[in-house]
């Protein structure tokens, strides 16, 4: 259970195909759901039909790209703010 970072994925504009339980990475993976940069599927099946849908639609496999790149962009840092944010106001 749990799951790779999808996080370096995204930062090379990789779009994402994850499955279901991604436990180790919730709130990430949720987030670039949301965002387009991926897709969850739940079984072989779902994986199969993704993977074939993404590679016979080229707009939809840039969109993702697309999304992923932005996705990374808006949330580099992130770790190095909360960590600031923490020094400067509970430290």
């Amino acid at each position: 259970e749990g799951g790779q970072t999808p996080i370096e994925a995204a930062s090379l504009g990789i779009p994402i195909i994850m499955g279901s339980n991604m436990n180790n990475f919730k709130d990430i993976s949720k987030s670039l759901i949301l965002s387009g940069a991926s897709k969850s599927v739940s079984n072989k099946e779902e994986l199969i039909k993704v993977i074939s849908e993404l590679a016979s639609d080229p707009l939809t496999l840039d969109k993702m790209r697309n999304a992923a790149t932005n996705w990374h962009k808006l949330n580099h840092g992130t770790s190095e703010r909360i960590a600031l944010h923490i020094r400067e106001n509970i430290i």
